[in-house]
């Protein structure tokens, strides 16, 4: 059986079991291990088997059996378990994905344990420390070179051995308890909590989720919050399964006790809902803002005499020109926009740092994960020669806006940098730049250094699952729904007001509107009356395009709270919508009341007119627009058209005649032909036609179902269904000469 039908077979039991269909599932493990035979795993189906028989006849027998319920998760887990096993059993002989290359290289290439890994760490951590009271410089610094590579080495393969690992035996779990409780020096650690993170979520196993649980009553924050991170990853992409494990629900229960734990969870969320507008993010610099700038380049060059500028370099006043190019180009608001979202916490830096992570560091995999460490071995072959340049990289190490991968492809980055520019660069980092790196601590001191921790960890994991070479061996759990606030073991921690209310404000603000919604109905169950919170129901509604939702809840908002003009004008957006300009027209007039003179409530009350073919009246609220604003297309235009359509031909043309001076649109040269051609002035209306069709390269067939669509309002102004055909095969003619 090759890797793909073993996947298919996987996810399909799966699935079953996720949806309790066990007897299905059975049946489709037996016929799976006849095509496989592995005699252990069919007699542990054979006795669960047996035993979910036993329980189906105590069921149907109507027999009391408290046990039930443990027994039913128990089997399930079981069943996973196994399906999981054999799976990976076949895939070890099968798949050609990057995981089981890895494991089969390690099965063949290393007899080493993990508890020999941790006491080689151990070991040369405790020669570092004695290296260090060396007298000699130079001996001091060969030695201290040696081991630690030697230890960085150690564990990077302690994180193959953890990621690579089967499920874990009771042996296994005491190994990898110590391994919490040992020495080992923290970033081995935090790659330990990393690399199980990874196990789970290829595969679930309860041992490896308790230990990662674990790992979140650690006194160290960069461990807690990597571990927490990684928990609430599994825990999403797991979610149909966790009840089957008491012991997870248990551990989780208590960790959930310990004092600003919720808060924790909490600000994990937003961070994982900002990074769902990453990638939106990627695209505006791509498309937008990087295109725009290289525009502006050969301007600015212009408008700068270099010479000069250079020879006046003490002269910090910045060129007048400079501003004016970028607020004219519109750079400016989107570069402003971009340093807020910066602010924010938001990942602006995925698109700078992508190609960036070719250096030979991010061969291994580990290093993905790696806390930044300007001690970390990588650095002791290439480093600045100079003791002084160090002050750039130990300003990056305290940066919280870059995350750890990024600030391993600056370092890196800069050591390719000829030792001139680089000086420069450092002089510059040690003068203008110090104030924004002091910002930037204060900033850590605010927000709490786990609330960065977490953070940075989190796009480390995005830029694994994004960039990585083999990233498509991977389940991309950024790709997956992120509900968390959803998830059962999760709620109870989440419920508060304040919680959810952060929650969906958040997802409200970054435009997911789908998700704020159902937090914003949540909330709405416990505070019936609180009208602001049914507006936002409604918008969101709106925003995804479901009017009649929306104008749901707009109708019990403004029952609530009948004077809010905003609730009126939605309403009556959501009427029009709905082809209901009756009702769309009683809300309009009630906003009118409340804010007179509204141009654009005063148009849409004849807009309403006009659908419902009212010209007089809908002239009458053109008429009035136009009186507020004389010098606006927004109201000539449906004082034109709806001026045709009453007959008042000259008056019609005299409003296109106005609209044509201005900037007008390929519709409106296409309705100007309409006015001329019903007072049988045949042949300018042809040539506005005509006109109609060069404006924006407008396609024949668009053309002519635009035509068509105005058939009947042709017809109305007095012309012939002979004469509408005979004028689009003239202007066929006339295109294709």
């Amino acid at each position: 059986m090759i890797a793909p039908q073993i996947e298919s077979f996987h996810r399909e039991i799966t699935t079953l079991i996720d949806e309790k269909e066990l007897k299905n599932a059975i049946s489709r493990l037996h016929s799976w291990l006849i095509t496989s035979p592995d005699w252990e795993a069919e007699e542990q189906l054979k006795q669960w088997e047996t035993t979910y028989k036993y329980m189906l006849l105590y069921f149907s027998q109507g027999n009391p059996d408290p046990e039930r319920e443990k027994v039913y998760h128990n089997l399930i887990s079981h069943l996973y378990s196994l399906v999981d096993s054999i799976a990976d059993a076949l895939l070890l002989k099968e798949s050609p994905s990057y995981f089981f290359d890895r494991k089969r290289y390690l099965n063949y290439s290393s007899q080493i344990s993990v508890t020999q890994i941790q006491n080689r760490i151990e070991k040369g951590m405790s020669d570092l420390a004695m290296v260090a009271l060396l007298d000699d410089e130079s001996q001091k610094d060969q030695q201290q070179n040696l081991l630690s590579h030697t230890v960085d080495n150690n564990i990077s393969e302690l994180f193959l051995h953890v990621w690579l690992a089967n499920r874990w035996t009771e042996d296994d779990k005491e190994i990898h308890r110590l391994i919490l409780a040992s020495s080992l020096p923290v970033d081995g650690i935090c790659l330990t909590v990393s690399a199980i993170t990874l196990s789970l979520l290829r595969s679930f196993d309860e041992a490896k989720c308790i230990w990662l649980i674990d790992a979140c009553f650690s006194n160290e924050e960069s461990i807690r919050q990597r571990a927490l991170v990684g928990i609430l990853l599994v825990f999403n992409r797991y979610e149909t399964r966790l009840d089957c494990y008491p012991e997870v629900i248990y551990r989780f229960a208590a960790l959930s006790e310990k004092q600003g734990f919720a808060n924790d969870c909490r600000n994990i969320i937003l961070h994982f809902i900002r990074s769902r507008e990453t990638e939106k993010i990627s695209r505006r610099l791509t498309d937008e803002i990087l295109p725009e700038m290289m525009k502006i380049s050969p301007i600015l060059r212009k408008k700068m005499n270099l010479e000069d500028w250079q020879q006046e370099a003490n002269d910090e006043d910045k060129n007048p020109d400079w501003e004016e190019i970028f607020e004219q180009s519109g750079l400016n608001d989107k570069l402003k926009e971009l340093s807020q979202l910066q602010m924010e916490g938001s990942d602006v830096f995925m698109t700078t740092f992508s190609g960036l992570k070719s250096f030979p560091f991010f061969y291994n995999i580990s290093n993905w994960f790696l806390p930044f460490n300007l001690d970390h071995s990588a650095f002791l072959d290439r480093y600045p020669a100079q003791k002084s340049d160090k002050s750039i990289f130990s300003s990056i190490m305290k940066s919280g806006v870059l995350c750890n991968s990024d600030k391993y492809s600056l370092c890196f980055s800069l050591q390719q940098m000829p030792e001139e520019q680089r000086h420069l660069l450092v002089e510059q980092f040690s003068g203008e730049e110090q104030a924004q790196v002091e910002a930037e601590e204060a900033l850590l001191l605010n927000n709490k250094v786990g609330d960065t921790i977490a953070k940075q960890y989190i796009q480390d994991l995005y830029r694994f699952f994004k960039l990585h070479p083999h990233r498509s061996d991977f389940t991309d759990v950024f790709a997956l729904p992120m509900n968390f606030y959803r998830l059962s073991l999760l709620k109870p921690l989440l419920s508060d007001k304040e919680s959810l209310r952060i929650i969906a404000e958040f997802l409200f603000r970054k435009e997911f509107y789908a998700d704020a919604v159902e937090v914003f109905k949540e909330l709405s169950l416990a505070n019936a009356e609180n009208s602001e919170l049914l507006q936002k129901i409604g918008y969101c509604y709106q925003m995804m395009g479901d009017d009649q939702a929306a104008l749901l809840a707009y109708l019990k908002s403004d029952m609530i709270y009948p004077d809010s003009a905003w609730t009126i004008r939605r309403v009556a957006q959501c009427y029009r919508r709905l082809k209901q300009p009756e009702l769309a027209l009683e809300y309009y007039r009630r906003y009118d009341k409340l804010k007179p003179d509204n141009l654009s409530v005063i148009l849409n009350i004849g807009h309403c007119y006009l659908e419902q073919k009212n010209y007089t009246e809908a002239l009458r609220f053109y008429f009035k627009a136009d009186y507020l604003d004389n010098n606006n297309p927004k109201a000539w235009r449906p004082i034109a058209w709806c001026s045709f359509l009453a007959g008042k031909f000259e008056q019609a043309e005299r409003y296109y005649q106005k609209v044509i001076q201005g900037k007008p649109l390929a519709q409106d040269y296409m309705n100007y032909g309409h006015v001329v051609w019903a007072q049988k002035d045949t042949h300018r209306a042809l040539e506005f036609y005509l006109q109609s069709m060069r404006m924006n390269g407008l396609s024949w067939i668009r053309f002519k179902e635009a035509f068509k669509d105005d058939f009947f309002d042709l017809k109305m102004a007095g012309l012939t269904e002979n004469e509408l055909k005979m004028m689009l095969d003239e202007l066929q003619y006339r295109i294709e000469e």
